[in-house]
C-alpha cells in the first residue's frame, strides 16, 4: 500500500516595502557620511568668517591712516581696539574720550581679541601727512600687533612704525 499525499503547492509571497532593519541600516550609512561633512562646513564657515573680520580690521586701519595723511577733517584719525568688548572704533583724533565721530565695528561672534589682552584697550593712531604710526605723541620706532582667534585659527594684524598694515 502506498501512501499517496496530494501534491503540495508552495506559493511564495512577494513583499512591499522595506523591513525596519533595512531602513535603520541605510539612516546609519547615510548618518555616517553626513556627519564630517556638517563638522567640515562648519570649520570652514569659521575660517571664512576669521579671514573676512582680518581683511575688514585691515581695511579700517588703512582707512585711519589715509584720513590722516590727508588731515580729512583737519585731524588725525585713530582705531580703538576693545579686546573684551569684541569691537573696535575707527575715530577723529588721538582722544578716544573727545573724539567726535566714532564707526564701531563688531568681530563676528566666533572671533575674539587675544592682542589687546583681556581687559585692555588699544589705540592705534596714525600722523597727518606721513601716516606713520603714532607712539606718544611722535612717530614711533615700535610696531603694534593685533591678534584674532577662532576656533580654527588665528590672524594677526600688525602695523610697522611706517604706517604699513600687515595681515598674516
Amino acid at each position: 500500500m502506498k501512501n499517496h499525499l496530494p501534491p503540495t503547492t508552495y506559493h511564495l509571497q512577494t513583499r512591499r516595502g522595506f523591513t525596519l532593519i533595512e531602513i535603520l541600516i541605510v539612516l546609519a550609512i547615510i548618518g555616517v557620511l553626513v556627519a564630517p561633512l556638517t563638522l567640515y562646513l562648519f570649520g570652514f564657515r569659521t575660517e571664512q568668517s576669521l579671514s573676512l573680520d582680518g581683511r575688514v580690521l585691515s581695511g579700517v586701519l588703512q582707512d585711519a591712516r589715509q584720513k590722516s595723511i590727508f588731515q580729512e577733517q583737519d585731524s588725525r584719525w585713530s582705531v580703538r581696539f576693545d579686546s573684551d568688548g569684541g569691537w573696535y572704533d575707527l575715530f577723529q583724533g588721538t582722544d578716544y574720550a573727545l573724539a567726535p565721530l566714532r564707526m564701531r565695528y563688531r568681530l563676528s561672534s566666533s572671533i575674539r581679541f587675544t592682542a589687546p589682552s583681556s581687559g585692555m584697550v588699544l589705540d592705534v593712531s596714525f600722523e597727518t601727512i606721513s601716516g606713520c604710526l603714532l607712539s606718544g605723541g611722535s612717530c614711533s620706532g615700535s610696531q603694534e600687533t593685533i591678534v584674532i582667534v577662532s576656533n580654527t585659527g588665528q590672524r594677526t594684524i600688525t602695523v610697522f612704525p611706517n604706517g604699513r598694515v600687515d595681515v598674516q
